[in-house]
């Protein structure tokens, strides 16, 4: 997955989580449909991340694991650090097409 696509996908997902949580906070009908998007699309950055790591050459098992750890455990968190830093370092070498690496 290009680098771009997968930034904006996991800005799209937080972005319409959060404007999911704010709106059935303020008791909008449409927030449950918001909710449920910004979820199916986070699980959806969520498993193209682990299909990076887990096809990753570059990095050793260990560390592997402690970003699978970090998933299912911090969620949203990891998830970003993974996308804004982490992911140039796992990229590298794991036969996935990277098009555009800025």
């Amino acid at each position: 997955m290009n680098s771009w696509l997968m930034k904006l996908l996991f800005c799209i997902s937080f972005m319409v989580f959060i404007i999911g949580a704010y709106f059935k906070l303020m008791h909008i009908g449409t927030a449950f449909t918001y909710l449920i998007i910004g979820v199916i699309t986070g699980l959806l950055c969520l498993a193209f991340a682990l299909f990076e790591i887990f096809s990753s050459k570059r990095i050793k098992t260990i560390e592997k694991l402690v970003w699978m750890i970090g998933f299912f455990t911090t969620g949203w968190i990891a998830l970003l650090i993974y996308v804004f830093m982490g992911r140039n370092e796992v990229i590298s070498n794991t036969g996935v097409t990277n098009l555009h690496t800025t």
